[in-house]
């Protein structure tokens, strides 16, 4: 069994409360919500300085082209030498972002690397498909002449592959809605949020119930399982972690210790973490 050695220190991760599509920050670009961020996050950390940033790399869906992440770095008023790039792999474009990072502290790239995400579906331009001049909801997600679902659609087949009910999904949901709220209860994650606008995210439901879970209609499919209340909502916000080389700080927030990378039959993208997690733990082996 190989030991795990840490790959990078966390020196620094913060977010902004997470905004509802057409909420909060309605009017908003992820240039805004980023420089917002980073502004109030870089001040927590003492020692660092914008100058000595090597790298920002951040994960994007939404607000497609111009590198996004480069005009989020010079908003926030980042050295115009600081190199930035985006990258969209979809649902994992943030924890990609990271990865990278290490990675790039891990070849010698880089000491300090500013790694996340930022999604603004609020101020997102309209896709417009340039044979039949119609407005897109999305990006192909495969190619021409293959089966490409939506991810509500794949949820409900996921569901019934392997028998997960109506009422297990409500109640995992319940429960993560109760856990949400008994951590803002505590001020368990205060920590971690930088205020703007609000200082808790617009989503969590902390009064709802199972049975009123129960009561909703399916959102994706005529009697379906998947409903608006078992489901992730569309949203707004942005993420940034501060990494840097094992050797360069004494005070760390935490370690980053490892990953594994692995590729899914697009029908069936939200088993990925688990084939992930198997693939990690047959590496030991």
């Amino acid at each position: 069994m190989r030991k795990i050695v840490p790959k990078a220190v966390i020196v620094s991760a913060k977010r902004l409360p997470i905004g509802k599509i057409n909420g909060i920050y309605v009017n908003k670009t992820p240039e805004e919500l980023f420089s917002q961020l980073i502004q109030q996050q870089i001040a927590t950390v003492p020692h660092l300085s914008k100058k000595e940033i090597d790298q920002v790399i951040l994960g994007n869906v939404t607000n497609l082209g111009g590198n996004l992440a480069r005009r989020c770095a010079l908003a926030a008023q980042l050295p115009v030498s600081t190199p930035a790039y985006t990258i969209d792999c979809q649902c994992a474009s943030g924890l990609m972002a990271v990865i990278s990072g290490v990675q790039s502290i891990v070849s010698g790239d880089a000491r300090f690397v500013l790694a996340g995400g930022v999604e603004s579906t609020s101020t997102a331009n309209p896709i417009i498909d340039s044979q039949t001049n119609k407005r897109m909801q999305r990006f192909p997600m495969v190619p021409k002449g293959q089966l490409d679902l939506d991810m509500g659609i794949i949820a409900e087949n996921m569901g019934e592959k392997y028998h997960i009910s109506r009422n297990m999904q409500d109640e995992y949901a319940y429960k993560s809605h109760m856990k949400a709220k008994k951590a803002f209860e505590r001020k368990e994650i205060i920590q971690e949020i930088i205020p703007f606008g609000l200082d808790q995210h617009q989503c969590p439901r902390f009064n709802t119930s199972v049975e009123q879970l129960a009561q909703l209609k399916s959102a994706f499919r005529e009697h379906g399982t998947v409903t608006a209340g078992n489901s992730c909502p569309i949203n707004d916000g942005a993420a940034a972690t501060f990494l840097s080389d094992c050797h360069q700080v004494k005070d760390a927030q935490g370690y980053y210790l490892d990953h594994a990378t692995v590729g899914v039959a697009p029908n069936e993208f939200i088993i990925a973490p688990i084939m992930a997690r198997k693939s990690y733990y047959h590496s030991f082996i």
